[in-house]
C-alpha cells in the first residue's frame, strides 16, 4: 500500500485532497489494511485548523522614506494575516531606532497582540542590529536569526514569554510566497515554531528556482 500526501505543513483549503492511497498489486491482506489504518489513526496524518490571531505589527521608517512605501508593506501583512484567518489588531509606525521599536513592542504586548511582526526599514544585518536589539530591550529573547529558505533568509525569530516575535524579511513586502509565509502559517495553526524548526526548512526551501533547464533543446536536435 502506498500513501502520498501534500508536503508537510502545507496550507490547504477545506475540501482539498491532502492524501491518496493506492494498493499496488490490486489486493492486500486485511491485516495490512488494518495496520495502515492504525498507523494513520495514531497521528501519522492530521490537519491543524487555522486559529484566530490578533497580530501586532510594527513598521519602521528611515528619513526620506515615503509613507506610501510603509503603506504597501503594512497592507501586504494584513492580506497575509487575513489569509490565515487572523487580523492585524494594531499597527505602530516608528523610527528605525532601538528604543522606539522596543517601546512599540511593549505597547503591542500590553494590548494582548500575538504574534508580533516587525518590518524594519532596512534588512537585519546581524544580532546586534536595531530589530534584534529592540526585542531584547523589550524583555524578549532572540531565539534564532536566519533561515535556509529563499526568499526569506533574513528572518528573525524571537519571543517574550509565550508571545512569538518575528523580524520579517524584506521579501515579505511583496505577496510572493516566501519563508515568512511558512512561519506565519504554522503560527496560525497553533504549531510550534522554534529555531530547530527553521533549520529543518532547508530541504524544499529553494522556493522559486527556475525550471527553464527542463525546456532546453536536446543536444544536436534543436527540439525540446
Amino acid at each position: 500500500m502506498t500513501l502520498a500526501t501534500v508536503p508537510a505543513h502545507a496550507a490547504v483549503r477545506e475540501g482539498a485532497m491532502v492524501a491518496t492511497v493506492k494498493i499496488i498489486p490490486y489486493a492486500v491482506r486485511r491485516e495490512t489494511v488494518h495496520a495502515c489504518e492504525e498507523a494513520v489513526a495514531g497521528g501519522a496524518l492530521r490537519v491543524a485548523p487555522f486559529r484566530p490571531m490578533s497580530v501586532g505589527l510594527v513598521v519602521t521608517r528611515l528619513p526620506g522614506v515615503h509613507e506610501s512605501v510603509l503603506d504597501r508593506a503594512a497592507a501586504a501583512q494584513r492580506v497575509r494575516t487575513e489569509r490565515c484567518g487572523g487580523t492585524v489588531a494594531r499597527e505602530i509606525r516608528c523610527a528605525h531606532d532601538e528604543a522606539e521599536v522596543a517601546a512599540a513592542i511593549g505597547s503591542l504586548l500590553d494590548a494582548g497582540c500575538a504574534p508580533i511582526l516587525l518590518i524594519g526599514a532596512s534588512a537585519i544585518a546581524d544580532r546586534r542590529d536595531v530589530i534584534p536589539a529592540a526585542v531584547e530591550r523589550a524583555g524578549g529573547v532572540v531565539e534564532h536569526f536566519g533561515m535556509p529558505v529563499d526568499p526569506g533568509n533574513l528572518l528573525l525569530l524571537g519571543r517574550r514569554g509565550d508571545v512569538v516575535i518575528v523580524g520579517v524579511p524584506g521579501c515579505a513586502r511583496s505577496l510572493r510566497h516566501g519563508g515568512f509565509d511558512m512561519v506565519l502559517e504554522r503560527l496560525a495553526a497553533g504549531l510550534r515554531v522554534a529555531g530547530t524548526d527553521l533549520m529543518a526548512m532547508g530541504v524544499g526551501g529553494l522556493l522559486h528556482e527556475s525550471s527553464a533547464w527542463l525546456h532546453e533543446p536536446e543536444p544536436g536536435t534543436g527540439k525540446v
